[in-house]
């Protein structure tokens, strides 16, 4: 069998098993261990405020890499900068800035760090089950949309337009590397560090000030929106625009990050495994 059969297989017994556990988890559905009486607390922060916020994220986003060539650059002592160094340093600030600014806006605005999370303690065993649960459910609708979106960007290449697709730059970086370090580093990141940082960003501020403040509807397209545009990769635009929405709606029936946090960390562990064993 040659590489491209194997891995077109390969793909069809991920997608089977995937939609497998997903008619599993609706025969035997994990009740929601959340109240139906939920509300937001409301944070003192204004419209300029909120603005200034976008504008260090974009900061952030814009400078990651910059500042990742300087650190690499410290750390190899001015040697020619190797891919894989420029990508860790890269992430690594872009991480960090990320999570630096929420816990920024917190401190600043005397905020609780508890106020992401949902009040009255819903044990952490429930909350892996549910959040598993919901992945479950909707990886197969995930990968129906990616199928989708391909089809989308196959027609508009037949009509002349310029629609290749690109990869995520993390993603053809882990797809090119041959080193362990690089792959467990880069694996650490992608899959614990930036579901965290990006669910409390665009979840837990982004829509949260953006649903206490103006119509539903807005916040969740927004910052769904804004999720997708921050990969910068047209080949899993609708997936992503498609998963933000998903988390949005997650988080909304919960008022707790964790749930969406988790979901994003299995899909990111999900799509990590993928990529190493099925490039």
């Amino acid at each position: 069998m040659d590489p491209q059969t194997s891995i077109s297989t390969a793909n069809i017994i991920l997608f089977l098993a995937a939609l497998f556990g997903a008619i599993a988890s609706y025969a035997r559905p994990i009740r929601s261990p959340y109240a139906e009486d939920r509300c937001w607390n409301r944070w003192n922060l204004s419209i300029l405020g909120f603005v200034g916020y976008l504008w260090m994220l974009l900061v952030i986003i814009l400078f990651s890499p910059l500042l990742g060539d300087q650190l690499a650059a410290f750390l190899t002592e001015g040697d020619e900068l190797p891919m894989q160094t420029r990508s860790i340093s890269a992430t690594f600030f872009m991480q960090v800035g990320l999570i630096g600014l929420i816990l920024f806006a917190v401190e600043r605005r005397g905020w609780s760090l508890k106020s992401f999370f949902r009040a009255g303690g819903v044990p952490w065993g429930r909350v892996i089950r549910h959040s598993g649960h919901l992945f479950l459910r909707f990886l197969p609708a995930i990968w129906l949309v990616g199928i989708f979106w391909g089809g989308i960007l196959l027609a508009l290449r037949e009509l002349g337009f310029d629609a290749t697709p690109q990869p995520q730059l993390a993603v053809q970086w882990i797809a090119d590397s041959d080193s362990v370090v690089f792959l467990v580093v880069m694996g650490l990141m992608v899959v614990l560090a930036a579901p965290f940082s990006e669910e409390l960003v665009f979840r837990g501020f982004l829509y949260r000030f953006l649903d206490e403040r103006g119509p539903a509807r807005f916040a969740l397209i927004f910052s769904s929106l804004l999720f997708a545009l921050l990969h910068a990769s047209l080949n899993s635009f609708l997936p992503l625009f498609f998963i933000g929405l998903l988390l949005v709606k997650i988080y909304d029936d919960t008022h707790d990050i964790r749930i969406p946090i988790l979901f994003h960390l299995y899909f990111n562990l999900f799509s990590f495994l993928n990529i190493l064993f099925l490039p």
